[in-house]
């Protein structure tokens, strides 16, 4: 009896074994599948983080020509809307190389027009997208360069003086010129 309870609890124990080695082999296939997974999965993160880091560098290439494309288009349009002005009597604009004088008969009747070599150093620049009045304070103010005369007006708070020239229409102002000299007394 006792042997045959013994043999039979072997016959169990045995069993037992089979079926938790049965058990270990499939766990162990299970890990061995999962690290194969981990493996492939690093491997693709591995192949994407390259992927983005050449994608990153792209980017930072095609922003950085972006941002020097802006800086030029900014640079050209700040040199396109750039105008330039001066104010002085007539000795100052000649004496400074702004005007020359030309024509005339034994210095009678001689006209005052802008220098061919004009001093542009004389000149304060500006942006015409910005410069809408210029203040003035003189009895007597003679626009020399070129501007059509519904483009601007001036203004006089008194008898004696004009105050200012303002610019009432930019573009047609500066059309025939970017440059704007005033003769003032």
């Amino acid at each position: 009896m006792k042997l045959q309870e013994n043999e039979s609890m072997i016959e169990e124990l045995s069993n037992a074994v089979i079926l938790e080695k049965d058990k270990n082999s499939q766990f162990a296939s299970s890990v061995t599948q999962l690290s194969e997974q981990i493996a492939k999965s690093n491997r693709e993160i591995y192949f994407l983080k390259e992927e983005l880091n050449s994608i990153n560098a792209s980017f930072e290439s095609v922003f950085n020509k972006y941002n020097l494309q802006n800086i030029k288009i900014n640079d050209l349009n700040k040199k396109l809307n750039q105008v330039a002005f001066a104010i002085g009597t007539k000795t100052e604009l000649l004496n400074n190389g702004v005007l020359t004088k030309s024509g005339g008969l034994i210095g009678i009747v001689k006209s005052r027009k802008l220098n061919n070599n004009l001093n542009t150093d004389y000149f304060t620049y500006t942006s015409r997208l910005e410069f809408r009045k210029l203040i003035l304070g003189f009895k007597s103010v003679k626009l020399i360069t070129s501007h059509p005369t519904g483009s601007f007006k001036l203004h006089n708070s008194s008898k004696e003086k004009i105050d200012s020239l303002e610019i009432l229409d930019n573009d047609v102002f500066w059309r025939n010129s970017k440059f704007l000299v005033v003769e003032v007394k």
